[in-house]
C-alpha cells in the first residue's frame, strides 16, 4: 500500500485516539473500498459531523497542506484547531 504511515494511524485508531478515513487520488488498487478523490468540505461534514469542535493534523507536502488549511479556513475551521508539519518526502 502506498498510504504513507497507515500501520502507524490503524494502530491509533485500535486505540481509540483518532478517525482515519483513507482516500485515494491516484490509481485505484484492485479491491480498495476506501474513499477516493481529494478530501472536500463535503467529505469531512459526512466523516466528521462535529468536524468544528475537532482538532485537524496536516502532515504532508506543502501544496498539499496549504491547500487543506485553506479548505479548513474556507469552512469556519479556527486556526487554534489546525496543526501542520511539512513532510516532503512524498512530493512529486
Amino acid at each position: 500500500e502506498d498510504i504513507a504511515f497507515k500501520l502507524l494511524f490503524d494502530e491509533a485508531v485500535e486505540a481509540g485516539w483518532l478517525k482515519a478515513v483513507y482516500t485515494i487520488t491516484n490509481a485505484i488498487p484492485y479491491g480498495w473500498h476506501g474513499r477516493t478523490g481529494y478530501i472536500t468540505a463535503d467529505m469531512i461534514k459526512e466523516e466528521i459531523p462535529e468536524y468544528m469542535k475537532n482538532i485537524f493534523y496536516i502532515s504532508g507536502p506543502q501544496p498539499m497542506v496549504s491547500a487543506f488549511e485553506k479548505l479548513l479556513s474556507e469552512m469556519g475551521i479556527p486556526k487554534q484547531q489546525v496543526k501542520t508539519d511539512y513532510f516532503p518526502g512524498y512530493e512529486e
